[in-house]
Parts: C-alpha cells; sequence; structure tokens
C-alpha cells in the first residue's frame, strides 16, 4: 500500500513499504502493472530494502528476475547444488515428535522427482507429513506440513516384503497388557500391597481372522492350489518382526510366537487363521523399526523420542 503525494515519490519515505502480518499463504498473484522484480524471504530482522539480492540461501522463498523473460521464482539448481537428502516424515496432528518414514538422496535436479508408499501408517487418525531437506551438512531445513486423514477398513500385516489383510468383516485381535509385579495380604489388614519391579510393559494377544487374495477389482479370488494361504503361514513363520495394525486404530510392532493354526469355518475352502503375538517395540520409534528390519533410515535422520 503506497499513498503518492505531490512529491511523486520524491521524498526519502514516500515509497516505503508496508508491513503485513498474513499468515498460511499458498500463492501470490501480480496483476495490473509492470513488475522488473519479485521477491520473498523469511528474514524479517533486516531493514527492508529496494536492493534485491542475486544468492539465494535458506531464508529465501521466491526469486523472480522477470527481466529475463520468464516467471520462474525458483531455484531448482541452488537446491539440488545445497540439499544432500529430503526426508519425509510424519507425526499424529497435535503431537510433536516425527517419525521419519523414508529418505531421497539429492544429486541432480531429477532427484527431487520421487514417489513411496507409507506401509507403517495408523488408522483413524489425521497425520501431518512433513518434506524436509537437508544441507550438504545434514542440517533439517524449514519443515513443509500438510495434514493428511489416514483411515482404511481390514486388519493388516506388515513385513519387510509383504502385506496381508483380511475382509473389513472380520480379524479380531484380543490383547493383554503385560507387566511384571506381585501382591501381598499383609497379616491383619484387608486389602494387599502390590509390588512392581522392573520396566516390562507390553502387549500380547491373538488375531482370528480370514485372509483371502484379492484382484484389482477388489473380488475375493480363490485360493486354487492352496498358494495364498501357504505364503501367509510362511510369511507368519519367518521368524522376523512385523507390524499388525488394526481398522479402529490399534497398531503394534509384533513377533508372531508359537504356533499359527489354519482351520475350516463349516467348509473346507473357508479357512481361518489364528496367530499369537507379542509386542516387541514401538511402531512410530525409528531405532525400533530399524532394527526390526523394517525401515532403513540412517540414524542421522532419526527424530528421537
Amino acid at each position: 500500500m503506497v499513498f503518492y503525494g505531490t512529491t511523486f515519490i520524491g521524498g526519502l519515505y514516500t515509497a516505503q513499504p508496508t508491513p503485513t502480518n498474513a499468515e498460511n499463504l499458498t500463492y501470490l498473484t501480480l496483476h495490473g502493472g509492470k513488475y522488473s522484480d519479485l521477491y520473498g524471504t523469511k528474514e524479517v530482522e533486516s531493514q527492508p530494502t529496494l536492493d534485491i539480492p542475486d544468492e539465494w540461501n535458506w531464508n529465501t522463498i521466491m526469486r523472480a528476475d522477470f527481466s529475463t523473460g520468464t516467471t520462474v521464482a525458483g531455484n531448482v539448481d541452488w537446491l539440488a547444488e545445497n540439499v544432500s537428502v529430503v526426508a519425509i516424515k510424519r507425526r499424529i496432528q497435535g503431537t510433536f515428535d516425527w517419525y521419519t518414514v523414508a529418505t531421497y538422496p539429492i544429486e541432480v535436479e531429477e532427484d527431487f522427482t520421487f514417489k513411496g508408499v507409507d506401509r507403517f501408517n495408523q488408522s483413524n487418525v489425521t497425520y501431518e507429513y512433513a518434506i524436509v531437506p537437508y544441507d550438504l551438512e545434514n542440517n533439517p531445513g524449514v519443515y513443509s506440513i500438510i495434514p493428511v486423514d489416514s483411515n482404511f477398513d481390514a486388519l493388516f500385516v506388515v513385513g519387510a516384503d509383504a502385506t496381508y489383510k483380511t475382509f473389513h468383516t472380520s480379524g479380531n485381535i484380543d490383547t493383554t497388557r503385560n507387566i511384571t509385579g506381585n501382591y501381598n495380604v499383609p497379616l491383619n489388614d484387608r486389602y494387599p500391597v502390590f509390588f512392581h519391579s522392573g520396566l516390562m510393559n507390553f502387549d500380547s494377544g491373538s488375531v482370528d481372522g480370514a485372509f483371502y487374495d484379492l484382484d484389482e477389482a477388489c473380488q475375493m479370488v480363490e485360493d486354487v492350489g492352496y498358494f495364498y494361504k501357504k505364503g501367509l503361514m510362511d510369511f507368519l513363520t519367518d521368524g522376523n518382526p512385523k507390524v499388525l495394525k488394526h481398522s479402529d486404530g490399534r497398531i503394534w510392532l509384533i513377533q508372531v510366537v508359537p504356533s499359527p493354526t489354519d482351520s475350516a469355518q463349516n467348509t473346507y475352502k473357508i479357512r481361518n487363521i489364528t496367530f499369537n503375538w507379542i509386542q516387541t517395540g514401538e511402531h512410530d520409534d525409528n531405532e525400533d523399526m530399524y532394527w526390526a528390519n523394517l525401515n532403513d533410515v540412517e540414524e542421522i535422520y532419526w527424530d528421537r523420542i
């Protein structure tokens, strides 16, 4: 906002830019004029000036030189030269601890185009996903955050190389919370005294569900030759950790313990798989997932919980 007086910008401060306090801007439109440069920065402590810097830094938001005949306001070349890794992180909205889903090394401009699948997401939550650039010294830059609703309608058992699911109409999980301790009733006392020792505090439980393979139209595929169910049983008994997650939001990093069963329901073609498990860590802790071979993100990019 500029007020032109009789001096028509002849005075020292007649064209001083007006400070604003706009937040959460997602786009900028220029119209109704002629423009030579566009510059945006997150650095707000220095005195505003008409001298636009040519060099980019971590505070630079946009820099367009319209005299070159282009409207490009970014600098991918600068990013490729100064960014070593882009990390994808997530956290449940309203919490503070980030989990690093994946990292992508950056060497050339084309490396900024990547895709991936977060197979260990929780149901019935809203996540905040962040894209985080790391500089050449592995210092994190600005977190670019978007909210994502996470929901699914089945029970999933997810491993490093395979995923099995139930139909939404089946898949029961009953759990027990395991703690250490004992209690004694003192002589002539009505109530017992509980003795707690150690830090043990983990879930264990059982899964009971009908697992079927689905085609591209999400229709059940008949398990001719029993290959799908055999693959599932081999998967459950391979000794490797898994992530078990339910549509209601419950989720665990687990180990399947002896011994899964495969039983018929009314007819031999309808099979019910049952297995027991113990919790062996936290599904949203990078260290636990790394040692479970379910996440290969290097330690330098972990956000400690």
